[in-house]
């Protein structure tokens, strides 16, 4: 019986998410969006205040009566953008409000502009995807929440559909590609963070992250 409401609460939390994307969806245009192409995001995204600027994002700068400094690139790994007259900063992790004061607070430091205006545009997005497989409703990528640079496996299984009725939710496995390339895995107790949020407990998040792998084995009877 509790196992049932487990896969309810799972199965509800999955259809308010699926409501929340298909209005987000429908929301129509506005503030920061990102237009599409090979490997990006082909409809348009508002991007919230609080979106961090990130890796294989496209950023356009641009300096108020100054077209010479206008530059197009996409952020690299290591995060420096290359900017006429300046050289290489820093954008990474920056929101957009962040990343247009550092740049003008570069220029007046450097004294080459008295009080520049400094505009910065996301051009190009590539959406972040975790994937599942296995005793889930969906199979496949699942993207990511734009303003979000983690979420809560429990929510991340929700978005995917949450558990199918004969999934093992006590031995959800997670596969994570780490920066030297290999692999390190982790089996988590799904079932019982849901329980404990059922009876009210303080429970002990896990974090999935973009790239991470999931895979929820049948359950054996």
């Amino acid at each position: 019986m509790r196992y049932h409401l487990r896969w309810l609460q799972l199965t509800f939390l999955s259809l308010a998410f699926s409501a929340l994307q298909a209005q987000s969806t429908d929301s129509g245009s506005g503030g920061q969006s990102a237009a599409g192409g090979s490997g990006e995001t082909t409809t348009q995204i508002v991007l919230p205040a609080n979106y961090k600027l990130n890796v294989t994002d496209t950023v356009e700068i641009r300096v108020f009566q100054e077209p010479e400094l206008t530059v197009s690139q996409l952020i690299p790994a290591n995060g420096k953008v290359r900017i006429p007259m300046l050289g290489e900063i820093d954008l990474l992790g920056l929101t957009i409000r962040e990343a247009e004061y550092k740049i003008q607070e570069a220029f007046i430091d450097a004294r080459l502009l008295r009080d520049p205006q400094v505009y910065v545009t996301v051009s190009g997005y590539v959406a972040r995807e975790y994937s599942v497989f296995g005793q889930l409703g969906s199979q496949g990528q699942v993207p990511f929440p734009v303003e979000r640079d983690s979420i809560d496996i429990v929510e991340a299984i929700a978005r995917a559909g949450g558990f199918t009725g004969i999934a093992r939710g006590s031995e959800v496995k997670v596969t994570r590609k780490k920066p030297d390339g290999t692999q390190e895995f982790f089996i988590v107790d799904v079932e019982s963070m849901i329980e404990d949020q059922d009876e009210g407990n303080d429970k002990d998040e896990y974090l999935i992250y973009p790239g991470d792998i999931i895979y929820v084995p049948e359950r054996l009877f």
